[in-house]
């Protein structure tokens, strides 16, 4: 059995930026949009997974430029449906250690 890991930053990055079956109700950060969140929040010492904080939401909201109800929509979805399933199914495990610089 093959295990896959998720890490927090994992996480964050997938809420971002994923599309999840035929859900439109918020449309996903581009990759320039994404990019540029990266830059900031390496600017700042903070990582995609501090994003998973609602006090953190504001702050990169305010400095870099997004909307705040956007960032709290797409960080709002959850872990995607394949994610429950796989760690139901023992195929995947959640692992906060990385290595993001």
């Amino acid at each position: 059995m093959t295990n896959y890991f998720l890490t927090e930053d994992a996480k964050a990055t997938i809420l971002l930026c994923g599309v999840f079956g035929k859900d439109r109700s918020e449309q996903p950060l581009s990759l320039s949009e994404y990019s540029s969140l990266v830059r900031w929040l390496i600017e700042i010492k903070m990582r995609p997974c501090d994003l998973l904080q609602k006090e953190n939401i504001s702050e990169a909201s305010k400095n870099w430029g997004i909307d705040r109800r956007r960032l709290e929509s797409l960080l709002g979805r959850g872990v995607p449906r394949y994610y429950d399933l796989l760690k139901s199914k023992n195929k995947i495990r959640d692992d906060t250690r990385t290595t993001w610089a």
